[in-house]
């Protein structure tokens, strides 16, 4: 499994593609305006998002970007350049490339969450295959003296090598877009002393020409590359052409056959399956079902925004409504803490007036008891003046009660306002 030989160039070979947008004409009042970019960018942890080749800060599946004032001159066009890359797995790096033109003023959206066979590129870290799964592939395959055998991503080079000096293949093709891994495929082939009956060359998977001379085909890539070579293959390879694969499937169409196979020659214990599939005379069906495929996919892409736009504008609502249920309970709870607040005040003044009230009484009665000489009344008046002083105690009590109660009401009442 080669690194870049799994690596599909299309965004870089094929040149970058210039999306449909609807966007707001420039027009010469927009002279010296900005452009709006919005970016849409798929949902994945660790994507990197760059502009014209240059990292941009943001996260989320919407990133704008604004461009800086643009002038309007004869025949010049403005041009940028949109590349998102992410790892869906420890294997695969997915790279999409999109490229729009803009206009002073303009406000348009570039989509890179829309797969686009012609220009996203992935690129495969390199795993060499086991030997006994290049002889169960050969042996699934039924390689013999007559067949010639293809490896798209040959990595170093041993599958084919494999298929000419131990199973008698008549000719082996290797396809790598890494240049080491061709050299080394090559060295490897002079020693195994087969160079004569095999060819190693640079190119992408995507791009082989002579497919039609294949008997068997050799694939250890993912299951995205192998998706979207299927179609290839339907097209180039002649009917009756094995296809053989190490672990990943080819999309929906299910193997004629799989054979498990188990290895520990990469230092642990590696068991998977390799699967055959054979190239069918009519290709029609499987361009339909392609179709179908697609256009499934389309679909349910929309059906998934629609649903997610509509989750997103239920949620705004119900923010909204809470917000105002909460304000209008915030409103509440400040008019009864007010309220609150108001009647200890009011309970605090009538509680001060009836302890002055009683104070006075203690003052009077003192005086009056201190003023009497005669021993009788002065009796009685000791007795009042005590009567006095415990209505005073009482009056004191209830006064300081309320006072705690104002106390505890102007707390509440400025923890409701904050």
């Amino acid at each position: 499994m080669s690194s870049h030989a799994r690596a599909l160039s299309w965004g870089v070979c094929l040149g970058l593609l210039v999306v449909a947008i609807t966007a707001v004409p420039g027009r010469a009042d927009d002279e010296g305006k900005a452009a709006k970019i919005t970016v849409k960018v798929v949902d994945v942890k660790d994507l990197t998002l760059t502009v014209n080749g240059k990292p941009t800060k943001g996260s989320g599946t919407e990133r704008v970007f604004q461009t800086p004032p643009l002038t309007i001159k004869p025949k010049e066009k403005f041009s940028y350049t949109f590349q998102a890359k992410w790892m869906p797995n420890n294997y695969e790096t997915y790279t999409r490339t999109r490229k729009v033109y803009v206009k002073p003023g303009d406000a348009l959206t570039v989509d890179l969450t829309v797969h686009d066979p012609k220009t996203d590129s992935i690129f495969i870290r390199w795993v060499p295959t086991p030997k006994e799964f290049v002889d169960a592939m050969m042996k699934l395959g039924n390689v013999g003296k007559d067949d010639v055998v293809y490896d798209l991503g040959c990595g170093d080079g041993r599958v084919v090598i494999s298929a000419v000096s131990k199973y008698g293949a008549k000719r082996g093709v290797g396809i790598d877009l890494d240049q080491e891994k061709v050299d080394e495929s090559k060295e490897a082939a002079k020693k195994a002393k087969v160079d004569d009956k095999v060819e190693f060359r640079k190119g992408d998977v995507m791009k082989v020409a002579d497919l039609d001379k294949a008997t068997v085909v050799c694939i250890y890539l993912s299951d995205g590359l192998n998706e979207q070579l299927w179609p290839i293959l339907q097209k180039n390879c002649k009917p009756g052409t094995r296809i053989v694969t190490h672990r990943f499937l080819m999309g929906k169409h299910k193997p004629e056959k799989s054979v498990k196979v188990s290895s520990n020659e990469l230092g642990f214990d590696y068991e998977e399956e390799v699967h055959l599939w054979t190239v069918k005379g009519d290709k029609k069906d499987d361009d339909k079902d392609d179709e179908a495929k697609k256009k499934k996919e389309a679909d349910d892409k929309k059906k998934k925004d629609e649903a997610k736009k509509k989750k997103e504008d239920d949620d705004k609502k119900k923010k909204e409504d809470d917000d105002k249920k909460g304000k209008d309970k915030d409103d509440k709870g400040k008019e009864a803490a007010k309220k609150t607040f108001d009647d200890a005040q009011k309970g605090l003044k009538t509680a001060d007036d009836a302890r002055a009230k009683a104070d006075k009484a203690v003052a009077d009665a003192e005086k009056a008891e201190k003023a009497e000489a005669d021993p009788e009344k002065k009796k009685a008046l000791t007795a009042a003046l005590d009567e006095a002083r415990k209505k005073a105690a009482i009056a004191k009590t209830a006064a300081d009660a309320a006072r705690k109660k104002v106390d505890d009401a102007k707390k509440k009442l400025d923890d409701a306002k904050e």
